[in-house]
């Protein structure tokens, strides 16, 4: 599950306890079903979570099994942004922060959960916002489809008809404002949330990208998850992929995606080599440029000086010890 198009790449399994083995004994039948049933020399997971089932096979595969850091992940704990914002050490960012949520109060922010019935429509609006928010930017083409937004509708709606019983729920939570200029309450912002067993996740939002004026539209959707996932009781927020700027102001806390490579037999020992020397490699020159960049050689700039300046730079020093 998860190719592509996925945050995280992970294999199902059913841990239900009804019938079923141990995740331990799980874990160990799909290593053997692996190498005895599947021909192959390289198997590569990208993105796998701490703690999945694919990284407990790794654990159990023995040697020939390589893991190279990759995506990294930002998340929050399961508490209020209050909470949170309370819990950071540099003064100035609490006094930012709080200030922010101040304004958010000011400006009359109202959060509400889409219904079965209005699942079709919401939707609409907030690929819309989506697209107006990347307007003039790159952007995945596949959020742009029919093909995206009918995906979206069937799963909104079955899972909020579903309820919290199914262990997966999909929602849309929309954000309104009154206008300005008319005073009506007007949909300023959508936030798609996936909610699991073990945690939130923020997949996708939309917003108008005017209201960037009146209001801090990062901060208010994911103070809005936190409190959904407070009343939840499950114990992570996840900002799923990627560690953008825009993520990192609010402090959250990190965890680091790995790609697992599993290998077999004498081609694949060569493969596994190839892609380890390959990482080193390409994190060894990446290191030499940051050093090279970061603090270039003083005597090339010395150097670039015309005589008349060293002459002088040589006068003001030799002034001073007199």
């Amino acid at each position: 599950m998860g190719v592509e198009q996925s945050d995280f790449c992970d294999v199902l399994v059913d841990d239900s306890g009804d019938g079923v083995p141990d995740a331990r004994t799980i874990v160990e039948r799909l290593v053997t079903a692996i190498r005895s049933e599947l021909c192959f020399d390289l198997l590569d997971f990208p993105d796998v979570r701490p703690g999945s089932v694919l990284a407990q096979v790794r654990d159990a595969w023995g040697s020939g099994a390589l893991e190279i850091p990759h995506e990294l992940c930002l998340f929050f704990p399961g508490v209020l942004m209050e909470q949170h914002v309370g819990a950071i050490e540099t003064a100035k960012t609490r006094q930012r922060l709080r200030k922010s949520m101040r304004e958010l109060g000011t400006a009359g922010v109202e959060v509400r959960l889409v219904t079965p019935a209005e699942a079709e429509e919401a939707m609409v609006r907030f690929l819309e916002l989506h697209r107006r928010q990347w307007a003039g930017r790159p952007v995945n083409s596949e959020h742009l489809t029919e093909r995206f937004r009918g995906h979206l509708t069937t799963v909104l709606q079955g899972s909020i008809e579903a309820g919290e019983s199914c262990g997966f729920q999909a929602l849309l939570a929309e954000f309104s404002l009154k206008n300005e200029e008319t005073l009506e309450t007007e949909h300023v912002a959508s936030d798609l949330l996936i909610v699991g067993r073990s945690m939130v996740g923020r997949y996708l939002y939309g917003y108008l990208p005017s209201i960037r004026r009146r209001m801090d539209v990062f901060l208010a959707i994911t103070r809005a998850a936190m409190a959904l996932t407070t009343e939840r009781g499950l114990p992570e927020l996840s900002l799923l992929r990627g560690a953008e700027p825009h993520k990192k102001r609010l402090h959250p806390n990190q965890a680091q995606s790995v790609r697992i490579v599993l290998a077999d037999g004498p081609w694949g020992a060569v493969g596994l080599w190839a892609i380890r020397s390959r990482w080193f490699t390409a994190n060894a020159v990446k290191s030499l440029l940051r050093r090279y960049i970061a603090t270039p050689p003083t005597q090339t700039a010395a150097s670039c000086r015309s005589p008349m300046s060293r002459w002088r730079a040589g006068r003001s020093r030799r002034n001073r010890t007199r």
